[in-house]
């Protein structure tokens, strides 16, 4: 299963980039696993959560094994524009930035969707 997808240019030497973070096994503040409170939210479409096309995971496509994860909270998808293009670059210095890129973004993006759903989940009454 891939972590990051490039899938189109968007100009000036930078790539669009798919990439699947996991998601934290923990409860949030009011005791709902963040993994269902992505599920349960509705900031994934089951049938469609992902930007990529069904396949096999290979081609710019996601495999159903990925496209599960997705659906039940276990990743969650983030896309960004990285610069991959430039003077010097070669495929080894591409991968080198991709998996940096990868690491900077996911603490923060994790931390984000934390944010977002901590209190998710949370009933009271009116009394």
């Amino acid at each position: 299963m891939a972590d990051m997808h490039v899938i189109d240019g968007a100009g000036k030497g930078a790539w669009r980039v798919v990439m699947h973070f996991d998601t934290p096994d923990i409860d949030n503040a009011v005791a709902v696993n963040y993994r269902t409170a992505i599920k349960n939210s509705g900031l994934v479409d089951s049938t469609s959560p992902s930007v990529l096309p069904d396949g096999d995971g290979t081609g710019g496509s996601i495999s159903a094994a990925e496209k599960t994860d997705l659906v039940n909270g276990v990743k969650f998808e983030h896309v960004a524009n990285l610069t991959l293009d430039g003077s010097g670059t070669t495929d080894s210095t591409r991968v080198a930035v991709l998996r940096a890129a990868y690491a900077r973004l996911e603490s923060d993006t994790v931390e984000k969707v934390k944010e977002r759903l901590k209190f998710f989940g949370h009933n009271e009454t009116k009394v």
